[in-house]
């Protein structure tokens, strides 16, 4: 049985290789990537991101970018490697990025070309307070010959995202979503709404 979001997708890319995954859309053109697509998407950028840093195996990883399928498989990658993504908030100042970054020791932050400058004040910042974090522009997706690895065992008790709270009440606070939790959500909106999933 599949225990990570990962082993998730990887599961439906033999089962159902042409079926959508993720369907895209701007003021141009929509378009659908597959399971299959998918899994060699995610498969091509763990490998990028073993090259770009082997140190951040298993590691965080921050991502600020807009909403869009290389956000997602950058994600999904980063936790087939074994890692944790820390999906940062775009609208949150360079300060308090930093901070962010700082206070959970991340190393490792890719930007999308929209928010190169916004990430690099951040890294700044928190290069200000002793952290050093390697920053790179997000992948382009890029299709690799193979689907994607295996995550490391841990299965649905290990954490897949971190997300910070809005701070509207305070400092925001870090909080950590498990693979189980995550699926837990998923499978609960696919059994209460199947009329959308």
């Amino acid at each position: 049985m599949a225990t990570t979001i990962p082993e998730v997708v990887a599961l439906h890319a033999r089962q159902r290789p042409d079926s959508p995954a993720v369907i895209t859309w701007s003021a141009a053109e929509c378009s659908t990537i597959t399971y299959g697509q998918l899994s060699q998407h995610i498969a091509a950028t763990q490998l990028w991101l073993k090259d770009w840093w082997p140190a951040a195996q298993g590691g965080l990883l921050a991502i600020l970018a807009e909403n869009s399928a290389s956000y997602l498989v950058s994600s999904l990658a980063c936790m087939a490697n074994g890692g944790v993504a820390l999906h940062l908030d775009c609208s949150m100042s360079a300060a308090q990025l930093g901070a962010q970054l700082h206070q959970l020791q991340c190393r490792a932050l890719l930007v999308s070309r929209a928010f190169d400058e916004h990430g690099n004040r951040a890294a700044a910042h928190a290069a200000g307070m002793g952290s050093d974090v390697r920053v790179a522009t997000l992948p382009i997706l890029v299709r690799g010959g193979a689907s994607a690895q295996a995550a490391p065992s841990g299965g649905g008790g290990r954490t897949a995202v971190v997300v910070f709270t809005s701070g509207s009440t305070g400092t925001p606070k870090a909080i950590q979503h498990t693979h189980g939790g995550l699926l837990w959500w998923a499978r609960s909106y696919t059994v209460h709404l199947p009329e959308v999933f």
